[in-house]
C-alpha cells in the first residue's frame, strides 16, 4: 500500500492514533470508508493501521452513549482481527505512553499493566 505524505509523516514519527472502534461504527465514520453504507468491526481500518506500523491505541470515546467498556472494545477487536494478548497489551501500552502522565507514573502504570496481563 502506498501511503500519502501525511500518513507517512504520522507513521514515521509514531504519532499516537487513539481509536474508538464501536463509536466509529455507530457514527458512520467506518461506513463512509467502505462506500456501501454498512460496516462491521472487521471493516474498521484499525488492523490496517496496526499492520502498517502506525501507533494505535483503543479508547471508548463516549462509553455511556455507545454502551461499551474498554475490555469490550478490546474483545471486539480481538475477535474481528484474531489478536492475542500480546497485541492487546501493545495497544494499551501505546495509549499509556501517549498519555499526559508524568514519566514516573507512566513507568509504574506500564509495569502494573505488563505484570497484570502476563
Amino acid at each position: 500500500m502506498n501511503l500519502g505524505e501525511t500518513a507517512r509523516w504520522v507513521r514515521d514519527r509514531q504519532v499516537h492514533l487513539e481509536t474508538s472502534p464501536t463509536s466509529n461504527l455507530q457514527t458512520g465514520a467506518v461506513a463512509a470508508l467502505s462506500g456501501d453504507g454498512s460496516s462491521t468491526m472487521a471493516d474498521h481500518p484499525f488492523d490496517m493501521l496496526y499492520q502498517l506500523g502506525f501507533n494505535v491505541g483503543v479508547n471508548t470515546d463516549n462509553r455511556l452513549v455507545s454502551g461499551v467498556t474498554l475490555s469490550g472494545e478490546l474483545a471486539a477487536l480481538a475477535e474481528a482481527f484474531d489478536y492475542g494478548m500480546a497485541e492487546l497489551v501493545d495497544f494499551q501500552i501505546n495509549a499509556l505512553e501517549a498519555s499526559f502522565l508524568g514519566y514516573e507514573e507512566r513507568e509504574a502504570l506500564s509495569a502494573f499493566i505488563l505484570e497484570a496481563w502476563q
